[in-house]
């Protein structure tokens, strides 16, 4: 199985393509990775409950508790101590990676996935995770990044055995 942290907007996207019958703004769909989960994939969050909060914060909260619940009652989710590095942290600070903010719980939560297995998965189509300082610089620039998985965050994150994926790339 791999081990996987995902992103809430990864979440919302998922919600988008499965409950809404949308169409999301993703590199590719959601909902077979998403569904996979507790199959060939697991996915953690961190023990403090930030990742889990930033889920329910992206979609319907109703349907979420219970969707949610159902993850947790069959093994697709994980809970995970998500320990504080304050090394990689200022590792990817360096790099242009948000000093503040939820995301580094994402990095954390990876970063203990993968010291239990080894690797871990990323899943995220945030800039971010791959070139913070490409923000700006247009959707076509970025879905390029995402599409070749380049960037010194994602560098950084794979010699801590992470593997950083948008939707194009992540491991099924």
């Amino acid at each position: 199985m791999t081990s996987n942290v995902v992103d809430a907007n990864i979440i919302r996207a998922y919600f988008e393509e499965a409950v809404l019958n949308l169409t999301p703004d993703t590199t590719a769909p959601c909902r077979a990775f998403i569904e996979s989960l507790g199959s060939t994939n697991v996915c953690f969050v961190d023990s403090n409950g930030t990742i889990e909060h930033e889920w329910g914060n992206v979609v319907d909260p109703d349907w979420f508790r219970a969707w949610f619940g159902d993850l947790l009652a069959t093994g697709a989710v994980g809970i995970i101590d998500a320990p504080a590095r304050p090394d990689l942290r200022n590792e990817l600070r360096k790099l242009g990676f948000p000093a503040n903010g939820r995301d580094i719980w994402y990095v954390r939560a990876a970063a203990a996935a993968a010291g239990n297995a080894d690797s871990a998965q990323l899943v995220t189509e945030d800039i971010d995770f791959f070139d913070p300082t490409k923000k700006k610089a247009g959707k076509k620039a970025r879905d390029r990044l995402l599409h070749e998985r380049k960037g010194p965050v994602l560098k950084a994150l794979e010699k801590h055995g992470i593997s950083v994926n948008a939707m194009c790339t992540c491991i099924i």
